[in-house]
């Protein structure tokens, strides 16, 4: 990765790329161990690349070979790996709204297992640094949209995420306590809707772009004259090319004098929302289908609108930097390449966040 220095706010010299696959560490940049959980997802394969790329030695075992829901598990494995100097916490249950209605209490238990064991055991091994990623889910359904970061805690969550959600809010909420008693720099990082590769592709569990891009691509092999959308489509979202996350989660890993000490946890978007009956056009349109958009009202959409305010983050010197048509057309470009044949496809070992 090339990367420049540029000043910031209070002339503090940053650290960003100019370039994400030149394969070159950032100026400045000192190689670290740093440990990814779900490092085997959409994003978290993403990440390996990149930190791989500047240099850093990357430790990202497997779900298999790491139970984050076993407490034990998790500190054994701490402690037979010294020197880790960041933690990078992506792993959870995931799955779209179709696989949580399913499985509420299980999403919960699991999450809430994930989140607090890594992040306790992060503490208490001495490792000062880590990025925690949540969810958009973690704001109130009635929130002013575009949602601000001061929005958390503030209302009622969705009903169909509410678990998934008070599991991340618990993280958000322990990492600025320790960040308060401890004196650690623990930052939570709040997505948007991601998009990219080796997301879950699953058309009933995966999130609303994968899935749609399963049903379109399926569709438009088997020359099928509509494809279901679920819900009326009048649900807006902003969508995020993974890649642009993982910018995002880099630029506060090379960083870490920015994160906030008021409030450590920043919301990560694309800055503008879409419906998603248009969101569903425009990947018919990007993978060549021609046939019927039909909108099944009985299946659930979730909130009428979410939006992420990024005001915040965007003024510490991130941006997002990918047009979701070209997001959407690397994503079908990837999803066509390495799985064709195959009408449920998912790769992921926690899926895209």
């Amino acid at each position: 990765m090339v990367a420049t220095g540029a000043q910031g706010s209070g002339g503090r010299l940053l650290l960003r790329s100019t370039s994400r696959r030149a394969g070159l560490r950032a100026p400045g940049v000192v190689a670290m161990k740093i440990w990814v959980t779900g490092g085997h997802g959409m994003v978290g394969t993403a990440l390996y690349r990149r930190l791989a790329m500047d240099g850093h030695e990357v430790l990202a075992p497997a779900s298999r070979v790491l139970d984050l829901c076993d407490r034990r598990a998790v500190d054994a494995w701490l402690a037979s790996h010294a020197g880790i100097r960041v933690v990078v916490h992506l792993a959870g249950r995931r799955g779209g709204l179709g696989a949580r209605l399913a499985d509420p209490t299980g999403f919960f238990l699991d999450s809430l297992a994930i989140v607090t064991n890594v992040i306790d055991a992060t503490r208490r091994r001495g490792i000062n640094r880590l990025v925690f990623v949540g969810t958009a889910c973690v704001y109130p359904v009635d929130a002013v949209q575009p949602v601000v970061e001061e929005a958390l805690m503030t209302g009622p969550l969705e009903p169909h995420n509410e678990g998934y959600a008070l599991a991340r809010i618990c993280g958000t909420r322990l990492c600025a306590d320790m960040n308060a008693q401890f004196g650690t720099r623990f930052l939570t990082l709040h997505p948007c809707n991601l998009i990219g590769p080796r997301d879950c592709f699953d058309p009933e569990s995966g999130q609303v772009a994968p899935s749609l891009i399963a049903r379109i691509e399926r569709a438009r092999r088997m020359q099928a004259p509509s494809v279901k959308v679920w819900g009326s489509g009048r649900a807006c979202r902003d969508f995020l090319y993974v890649e642009d996350f993982v910018d995002a989660i880099t630029f506060f890993v090379n960083n870490p004098d920015l994160v906030p000490r008021d409030r450590p946890w920043l919301n990560v978007g694309g800055g503008r929302d879409v419906s998603i009956a248009e969101l569903a056009q425009r990947i018919a349109e990007t993978a060549g289908y021609r046939g019927r958009l039909e909108f099944d009202v009985s299946r659930p959409e979730g909130v009428s609108r979410r939006l992420l305010d990024i005001h915040r983050v965007t003024a510490l010197g991130w941006k997002p930097l990918t047009s979701l048509s070209t997001a959407l057309a690397r994503t079908i470009a990837w999803y066509r390449d390495t799985l064709p044949d195959s009408p449920t496809p998912s790769l992921s070992d926690s899926t895209g966040v």
